[in-house]
C-alpha cells in the first residue's frame, strides 16, 4: 500500500510539473512577465526552466535572484552540455563568461552543433572571421549538406576574400538547393566585382595593348556573373544589388533589349 501511495504521488507531481510548465509558457507568451516568472521559480526541474527563471529574472532586472538561477543551473546540469549553451544564452556575448560557457559545453559535447554555431556567430560579429572559419568548417564536418553551414562558411570566405574558395563553397550549395539566393548571388557578385576590377585597370592604363587586355577580360568576368544573377534575380526580383549589377551586365554585353526589359519591369 505504502509503495503504491509512493508511486501515485509521484505520477501526480509528475502530471503537475508538466500541466504548471505549459501555464508559464502561456503566461510569457502573453507577456505577463512577472506572473510568468513567479509560475516558473516555484518549481524549477528541468533545464529550461531554470533558464526561464534566470531569463525572467534578468529581464525584470532582479539582479540577485538572476545571479541565483544562472548559478544553480549549472550546478543542477554541470555534466550537461546543453546547461552551458543556456548559461552562455544567460550572460550573453557582451558578456566575459559568454565564452567560458561555450568552451565547456564543447568540452563536455564536440558536436553540439547549437554552441559551435554560438561560437562562429560570436567571432563573425567581432570580425575575427579567421577564428570564425575554424567553427564553420567544424559544423560542416557534423553536417556536410546543411545549406545554413555552407552558406555561413561562403560569406566567411568572402569576407577573408578567398573568391576561389567561395565559389567552390556556394557551387555546392547550387547542388543541393539550385535556387538558393545567395549562393547564386554569392558566386555572382564574385564574377561582378573581379570585372570591376580589371575595368579600373583597363581605365588606369595608358597603353592600348593592356587596356584591350583587361578590358576583353572584364567582359569574360561578366558572361560569367551573368547566369548566376539572372537566378538569383528570379528568385528575389526586388533585391537593388542584383538589378542594379544586371543592367551593368546587359550595357556591358550589350544586350540592349534585356536591359530595358528590366528598366520597364523592374
Amino acid at each position: 500500500m505504502n509503495n503504491f501511495l509512493i508511486l501515485f504521488l509521484f505520477i501526480s507531481n509528475f502530471s503537475f510539473g508538466q500541466v504548471d510548465s505549459l501555464k508559464c509558457r502561456t503566461l510569457y507568451n502573453e507577456k505577463n512577465f512577472e506572473e510568468s516568472y513567479t509560475c516558473y521559480s516555484e518549481l524549477p526541474t528541468t533545464k529550461m526552466d531554470y533558464y526561464m527563471c534566470g531569463m525572467l529574472a534578468k529581464h525584470l532586472e532582479k539582479t540577485d535572484e538572476y545571479n541565483f538561477w544562472l548559478k544553480t543551473l549549472i550546478k543542477s546540469f554541470k555534466k550537461d552540455d546543453i546547461a552551458y549553451q543556456y548559461a552562455a544564452t544567460l550572460v550573453g556575448e557582451e558578456s566575459d563568461d559568454y565564452q567560458k560557457y561555450l568552451k565547456k559545453g564543447l568540452k563536455i559535447n564536440k558536436k553540439n552543433e547549437t554552441l559551435i554555431v554560438m561560437q562562429a556567430n560570436y567571432f563573425i560579429t567581432k570580425s575575427e572571421n579567421e577564428k570564425a572559419l575554424v567553427f564553420a568548417n567544424k559544423l560542416i564536418e557534423i553536417n556536410p549538406k546543411k545549406v545554413d553551414y555552407l552558406v555561413c562558411r561562403g560569406a566567411i570566405y568572402q569576407h577573408l576574400e578567398m573568391e576561389d574558395e567561395a565559389i567552390i563553397n556556394f557551387s555546392a550549395i547550387l547542388e543541393i538547393a539550385p535556387k538558393n539566393f545567395t549562393a547564386n548571388y554569392g558566386i555572382g557578385s564574385i564574377y561582378f566585382n573581379r570585372a570591376a576590377d580589371l575595368n579600373e585597370l583597363a581605365n588606369n592604363t595608358s597603353d592600348t595593348e593592356e587596356y584591350k587586355k583587361y578590358t576583353k577580360a572584364a567582359t569574360e568576368q561578366m558572361r560569367e556573373a551573368l547566369p548566376f544573377l539572372q537566378r538569383a534575380y528570379l528568385i528575389n526580383r526586388k533585391d537593388e544589388p542584383v538589378i542594379n549589377a544586371l543592367k551593368t551586365c546587359y550595357l556591358r554585353l550589350e544586350m540592349r533589349e534585356r536591359y530595358q526589359q528590366l528598366m520597364d519591369n523592374p
